[in-house]
Protein backbone atom coordinates (compact mmCIF):
# COMPACT_ATOMS: atom_id res chain seq x y z
CA UNK A 1 0.00 0.00 0.00
CA UNK A 2 2.05 3.34 -1.04
CA UNK A 3 0.96 6.87 -0.52
CA UNK A 4 -0.26 7.30 -3.99
CA UNK A 5 -2.74 4.71 -3.48
CA UNK A 6 -3.96 5.85 0.09
CA UNK A 7 -4.76 9.00 -1.66
CA UNK A 8 -6.61 8.18 -4.59
CA UNK A 9 -8.28 5.99 -2.15
CA UNK A 10 -9.50 9.65 0.04
CA UNK A 11 -10.69 11.06 -3.21
CA UNK A 12 -8.38 14.34 -1.90
CA UNK A 13 -8.06 16.69 -4.77
CA UNK A 14 -4.78 18.16 -5.37
CA UNK A 15 -4.07 20.79 -8.09
CA UNK A 16 -0.36 19.54 -9.35
CA UNK A 17 0.85 22.97 -8.53
CA UNK A 18 -1.21 23.49 -5.00
CA UNK A 19 1.22 22.66 -2.30
CA UNK A 20 0.43 22.51 1.57
CA UNK A 21 0.21 26.30 3.00
CA UNK A 22 2.50 26.61 6.36
CA UNK A 23 1.98 29.66 7.70
CA UNK A 24 5.08 32.10 7.81
CA UNK A 25 3.27 34.98 7.45
CA UNK A 26 5.32 37.37 10.18
CA UNK A 27 4.07 38.99 13.65
CA UNK A 28 4.48 41.74 15.79
CA UNK A 29 2.69 40.01 18.84
CA UNK A 30 0.57 43.24 18.38
CA UNK A 31 -2.99 42.18 16.50
CA UNK A 32 -3.57 46.19 15.35
CA UNK A 33 -0.64 46.17 14.16
CA UNK A 34 0.03 44.66 10.89
CA UNK A 35 -1.12 46.26 7.21
CA UNK A 36 -5.08 45.27 7.22
CA UNK A 37 -6.63 44.39 3.83
CA UNK A 38 -9.69 46.31 4.21
CA UNK A 39 -11.84 48.40 6.54
CA UNK A 40 -13.28 45.47 8.32
CA UNK A 41 -10.15 44.26 9.23
CA UNK A 42 -8.90 47.35 10.28
CA UNK A 43 -12.27 47.88 12.40
CA UNK A 44 -11.70 43.78 13.36
CA UNK A 45 -8.30 44.16 14.61
CA UNK A 46 -8.86 47.45 16.69
CA UNK A 47 -11.41 46.04 18.53
CA UNK A 48 -9.68 43.23 19.54
CA UNK A 49 -7.18 44.59 20.42
CA UNK A 50 -9.57 46.98 22.65
CA UNK A 51 -10.93 43.87 24.05
CA UNK A 52 -7.48 42.39 24.55
CA UNK A 53 -6.94 44.68 27.26
CA UNK A 54 -9.30 43.55 30.03
CA UNK A 55 -9.38 41.00 32.49
CA UNK A 56 -10.85 37.62 31.10
CA UNK A 57 -13.79 37.89 33.30
CA UNK A 58 -14.86 41.14 32.21
CA UNK A 59 -14.58 39.57 28.33
CA UNK A 60 -16.89 36.54 29.73
CA UNK A 61 -19.50 38.69 31.33
CA UNK A 62 -19.49 40.34 27.79
CA UNK A 63 -19.35 36.75 26.09
CA UNK A 64 -22.35 35.53 27.85
CA UNK A 65 -24.11 38.59 26.76
CA UNK A 66 -23.37 39.18 23.26
CA UNK A 67 -23.36 35.07 23.21
CA UNK A 68 -27.66 35.54 24.73
CA UNK A 69 -28.21 38.58 22.50
CA UNK A 70 -26.97 36.36 18.77
CA UNK A 71 -29.17 33.30 20.27
CA UNK A 72 -32.11 35.30 20.73
CA UNK A 73 -31.47 37.68 16.92
CA UNK A 74 -30.14 34.62 15.03
CA UNK A 75 -33.41 32.10 14.40
CA UNK A 76 -31.84 29.76 11.49
CA UNK A 77 -28.89 29.44 13.55
CA UNK A 78 -30.93 29.19 16.94
CA UNK A 79 -33.65 26.46 15.30
CA UNK A 80 -30.14 24.56 13.78
CA UNK A 81 -28.86 24.25 17.34
CA UNK A 82 -32.26 23.03 18.99
CA UNK A 83 -32.92 20.94 16.07
CA UNK A 84 -29.42 18.83 16.66
CA UNK A 85 -29.91 19.00 20.26
CA UNK A 86 -33.87 17.17 19.58
CA UNK A 87 -32.01 14.85 17.39
CA UNK A 88 -29.23 13.51 20.03
CA UNK A 89 -31.36 13.92 23.29
CA UNK A 90 -34.96 13.14 22.51
CA UNK A 91 -37.23 12.98 25.70
CA UNK A 92 -34.27 12.89 27.92
CA UNK A 93 -33.97 16.34 28.25
CA UNK A 94 -36.30 19.02 29.01
CA UNK A 95 -36.88 22.02 26.39
CA UNK A 96 -35.66 24.08 29.13
CA UNK A 97 -32.44 22.16 29.70
CA UNK A 98 -32.06 21.98 26.04
CA UNK A 99 -32.58 25.70 25.76
CA UNK A 100 -30.05 26.08 28.66
CA UNK A 101 -27.54 24.29 26.42
CA UNK A 102 -28.09 25.84 23.12
CA UNK A 103 -27.67 29.31 24.81
CA UNK A 104 -24.30 28.02 26.26
CA UNK A 105 -22.97 27.05 23.17
CA UNK A 106 -23.58 30.66 21.53
CA UNK A 107 -22.41 31.76 24.85
CA UNK A 108 -19.51 29.97 23.81
CA UNK A 109 -18.45 31.03 20.33
CA UNK A 110 -18.56 34.46 21.45
CA UNK A 111 -16.44 34.26 24.13
CA UNK A 112 -13.93 32.37 21.89
CA UNK A 113 -13.78 34.99 19.81
CA UNK A 114 -13.26 37.85 22.58
CA UNK A 115 -10.32 35.43 24.08
CA UNK A 116 -8.28 35.93 21.09
CA UNK A 117 -7.62 39.86 21.39
CA UNK A 118 -7.24 38.38 25.14
CA UNK A 119 -4.31 35.62 24.00
CA UNK A 120 -2.85 37.62 22.16
CA UNK A 121 -1.57 39.81 24.73
CA UNK A 122 -0.27 36.74 26.68
CA UNK A 123 3.26 36.99 25.28
CA UNK A 124 4.48 34.28 27.97
CA UNK A 125 3.46 31.24 29.07
CA UNK A 126 -0.24 30.11 29.17
CA UNK A 127 0.39 27.60 32.19
CA UNK A 128 -1.38 29.87 34.95
CA UNK A 129 -4.52 30.88 32.94
CA UNK A 130 -4.62 26.83 32.01
CA UNK A 131 -6.23 23.81 33.81
CA UNK A 132 -5.27 20.26 32.06
CA UNK A 133 -6.83 16.54 32.96
CA UNK A 134 -4.34 14.05 31.26
CA UNK A 135 -1.81 16.29 29.99
CA UNK A 136 0.92 13.22 30.66
CA UNK A 137 -0.89 11.06 27.98
CA UNK A 138 0.12 13.49 25.25
CA UNK A 139 3.53 13.44 27.04
CA UNK A 140 3.60 9.61 26.48
CA UNK A 141 2.58 9.54 22.93
CA UNK A 142 5.33 12.46 21.98
CA UNK A 143 7.76 10.25 23.75
CA UNK A 144 7.40 7.02 21.24
CA UNK A 145 8.88 9.00 18.63
CA UNK A 146 6.57 8.39 16.24
CA UNK A 147 4.49 11.88 15.87
CA UNK A 148 1.89 12.50 17.54
CA UNK A 149 -1.64 13.35 15.98
CA UNK A 150 -4.22 15.12 18.61
CA UNK A 151 -7.72 15.34 17.42
CA UNK A 152 -9.95 18.24 18.99
CA UNK A 153 -13.83 18.64 18.18
CA UNK A 154 -14.92 22.73 18.10
CA UNK A 155 -14.95 22.70 22.12
CA UNK A 156 -14.57 25.38 24.67
CA UNK A 157 -11.48 27.66 23.07
CA UNK A 158 -10.24 24.99 20.80
CA UNK A 159 -7.25 27.02 19.80
CA UNK A 160 -5.62 26.72 23.76
CA UNK A 161 -4.76 23.09 23.55
CA UNK A 162 -2.44 23.97 20.73
CA UNK A 163 -1.37 27.08 22.44
CA UNK A 164 -0.05 25.12 25.67
CA UNK A 165 1.18 22.46 22.86
CA UNK A 166 3.56 24.72 21.41
CA UNK A 167 4.71 25.48 25.09
CA UNK A 168 6.00 21.61 25.34
CA UNK A 169 6.94 20.31 21.96
CA UNK A 170 9.34 21.45 19.20
CA UNK A 171 6.94 21.90 16.54
CA UNK A 172 3.43 22.06 16.59
CA UNK A 173 1.33 21.91 13.13
CA UNK A 174 -2.57 22.39 12.68
CA UNK A 175 -4.21 21.33 9.86
CA UNK A 176 -6.98 24.18 9.18
CA UNK A 177 -9.06 25.60 6.74
CA UNK A 178 -8.64 29.13 5.45
CA UNK A 179 -11.93 31.37 6.81
CA UNK A 180 -13.84 33.65 3.95
CA UNK A 181 -13.42 36.66 4.07
CA UNK A 182 -9.94 36.85 3.48
CA UNK A 183 -9.63 39.79 6.49
CA UNK A 184 -11.00 36.80 8.96
CA UNK A 185 -8.45 34.48 7.33
CA UNK A 186 -5.74 36.90 7.67
CA UNK A 187 -6.40 37.74 11.69
CA UNK A 188 -6.67 33.82 12.25
CA UNK A 189 -3.10 33.04 10.30
CA UNK A 190 -1.54 36.13 12.55
CA UNK A 191 -3.08 34.49 15.63
CA UNK A 192 -1.69 31.25 15.14
CA UNK A 193 1.35 32.02 14.28
CA UNK A 194 1.74 34.44 17.66
CA UNK A 195 1.27 30.69 19.03
CA UNK A 196 3.70 29.31 17.24
CA UNK A 197 1.70 26.85 15.04
CA UNK A 198 2.44 25.77 11.67
CA UNK A 199 -0.89 25.90 9.53
CA UNK A 200 -1.34 23.22 6.72
CA UNK A 201 -4.23 23.80 4.29
CA UNK A 202 -6.61 21.51 4.49
CA UNK A 203 -6.94 20.88 0.92
CA UNK A 204 -3.96 19.52 0.48
CA UNK A 205 -3.24 17.90 4.01
CA UNK A 206 -2.65 14.42 3.97
CA UNK A 207 0.89 14.60 1.99
CA UNK A 208 2.30 17.50 4.76
CA UNK A 209 1.24 16.11 7.62
CA UNK A 210 2.35 12.26 6.47
CA UNK A 211 5.87 14.36 6.31
CA UNK A 212 5.18 16.15 9.85
CA UNK A 213 4.42 12.76 11.48
CA UNK A 214 7.87 10.79 10.52
CA UNK A 215 9.53 14.18 11.51
CA UNK A 216 8.69 13.09 14.91
CA UNK A 217 6.16 16.40 14.87
CA UNK A 218 2.71 16.86 16.28
CA UNK A 219 -0.32 17.84 14.10
CA UNK A 220 -3.50 19.26 15.22
CA UNK A 221 -6.72 18.14 13.38
CA UNK A 222 -10.51 18.84 13.73
CA UNK A 223 -12.97 15.52 14.20
CA UNK A 224 -16.42 16.85 14.47
CA UNK A 225 -16.73 18.63 11.46
CA UNK A 226 -18.97 17.21 8.17
CA UNK A 227 -16.31 16.49 5.20
CA UNK A 228 -17.09 15.80 2.18
CA UNK A 229 -14.11 14.26 0.34
CA UNK A 230 -11.43 11.73 2.25
CA UNK A 231 -14.75 10.40 4.52
CA UNK A 232 -15.56 7.71 6.17
CA UNK A 233 -19.01 7.01 7.89
CA UNK A 234 -18.81 6.79 11.84
CA UNK A 235 -21.19 6.93 14.50
CA UNK A 236 -21.05 10.07 16.46
CA UNK A 237 -23.81 10.81 19.41
CA UNK A 238 -25.65 7.79 18.08
CA UNK A 239 -26.29 8.96 14.60
CA UNK A 240 -24.39 8.59 11.48
CA UNK A 241 -21.88 11.06 10.61
CA UNK A 242 -19.08 11.82 7.58
CA UNK A 243 -15.75 12.74 8.68
CA UNK A 244 -12.66 12.83 7.97
CA UNK A 245 -10.72 9.29 7.34
CA UNK A 246 -7.19 10.75 7.38
CA UNK A 247 -6.17 10.58 10.87
CA UNK A 248 -6.47 6.90 10.98
CA UNK A 249 -5.08 6.59 7.63
CA UNK A 250 -2.19 8.12 8.94
CA UNK A 251 -1.73 6.59 12.04
CA UNK A 252 -1.86 3.17 10.48
CA UNK A 253 0.69 4.49 7.30
CA UNK A 254 3.28 6.05 10.07
CA UNK A 255 2.41 3.84 13.71
CA UNK A 256 2.39 7.64 15.18
CA UNK A 257 0.20 8.12 18.43
CA UNK A 258 -3.14 9.41 18.45
CA UNK A 259 -5.00 11.74 21.12
CA UNK A 260 -8.71 13.38 21.74
CA UNK A 261 -8.41 16.58 23.45
CA UNK A 262 -11.09 18.93 24.17
CA UNK A 263 -10.97 21.85 25.63
CA UNK A 264 -13.77 23.59 28.27
CA UNK A 265 -14.28 26.43 30.61
CA UNK A 266 -13.35 25.50 34.19
CA UNK A 267 -15.42 26.35 36.74
CA UNK A 268 -12.46 28.75 38.30
CA UNK A 269 -12.37 30.79 35.14
CA UNK A 270 -9.24 29.05 33.89
CA UNK A 271 -9.19 27.79 30.55
CA UNK A 272 -9.31 24.29 30.78
CA UNK A 273 -8.35 20.64 28.88
CA UNK A 274 -8.83 16.93 28.55
CA UNK A 275 -6.82 14.71 26.95
CA UNK A 276 -7.59 10.82 26.35
CA UNK A 277 -4.99 8.32 26.24
CA UNK A 278 -3.15 7.13 23.43
CA UNK A 279 -5.31 5.34 20.46
CA UNK A 280 -4.65 2.19 20.09
CA UNK A 281 -4.12 1.77 16.15
CA UNK A 282 -6.11 -1.29 14.87
CA UNK A 283 -4.00 -2.84 12.06
CA UNK A 284 -4.98 -6.25 10.41
CA UNK A 285 -4.84 -5.71 6.75
CA UNK A 286 -8.40 -5.06 5.91
CA UNK A 287 -7.85 -1.42 5.05
CA UNK A 288 -11.61 -0.05 4.78
CA UNK A 289 -12.69 -1.91 8.23
CA UNK A 290 -9.22 -0.78 10.11
CA UNK A 291 -10.15 3.07 9.00
CA UNK A 292 -13.69 2.77 10.02
CA UNK A 293 -12.87 1.18 13.51
CA UNK A 294 -9.83 3.51 14.17
CA UNK A 295 -12.24 6.34 13.44
CA UNK A 296 -15.10 5.12 15.30
CA UNK A 297 -12.87 5.13 18.55
CA UNK A 298 -12.06 8.56 18.12
CA UNK A 299 -15.70 9.74 18.19
CA UNK A 300 -16.92 8.14 20.76
CA UNK A 301 -14.07 9.56 23.39
CA UNK A 302 -15.50 12.84 21.24
CA UNK A 303 -18.89 11.63 21.81
CA UNK A 304 -18.25 11.20 25.51
CA UNK A 305 -16.63 14.75 25.87
CA UNK A 306 -19.40 16.44 24.37
CA UNK A 307 -22.35 14.81 26.54
CA UNK A 308 -19.70 15.59 29.83
CA UNK A 309 -19.60 19.11 28.44
CA UNK A 310 -22.25 19.60 26.17
CA UNK A 311 -22.71 24.00 26.56
CA UNK A 312 -19.17 24.16 25.40
CA UNK A 313 -19.18 22.15 22.07
CA UNK A 314 -20.68 24.20 18.82
CA UNK A 315 -24.21 22.55 18.45
CA UNK A 316 -25.09 25.17 15.21
CA UNK A 317 -22.44 23.03 13.18
CA UNK A 318 -24.35 20.40 10.60
CA UNK A 319 -22.82 17.12 11.12
CA UNK A 320 -25.18 14.96 10.71
CA UNK A 321 -26.02 15.01 6.53
CA UNK A 322 -25.99 11.72 6.07
CA UNK A 323 -29.42 10.08 4.69
CA UNK A 324 -30.75 7.42 6.33
CA UNK A 325 -32.09 4.21 4.68
CA UNK A 326 -36.02 4.56 2.86
CA UNK A 327 -37.93 3.46 5.31
CA UNK A 328 -36.33 3.25 8.87
CA UNK A 329 -38.24 5.94 9.82
CA UNK A 330 -35.90 8.47 10.35
CA UNK A 331 -35.61 11.48 8.98
CA UNK A 332 -32.98 12.98 7.09
CA UNK A 333 -30.73 15.49 9.20
CA UNK A 334 -31.14 17.83 5.70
Amino acid sequence: MDATQDENYLKLARPPDYLATVSSKPHTGDIADPNPRCLMETLARKLLAAVGKWKLSTIRWWGRLIGTAVYLLAPKGRQQTIDNLDRIYGDSLSRKEKVRIAKGSFVNIATLVMEIGYLFRVEGSIKPYFHCEGFENMVEGFNKGRGLIILVPHMGNWEIPARITAEMFPVINAVTRRQRPAWLASILCDFRAFNKMNEIDNKNSLRSALRALRRGEVVYMLIDRHIRRGTIVGNFLGHPAQTSAAPALLAMRTGCSVVVACSWRHPSGKFAATVSKPVETIVTGDRDRDLLTNTQRYLDITSDYVRTHPEDWMWMHRCWRIKPPSGDGEESSD
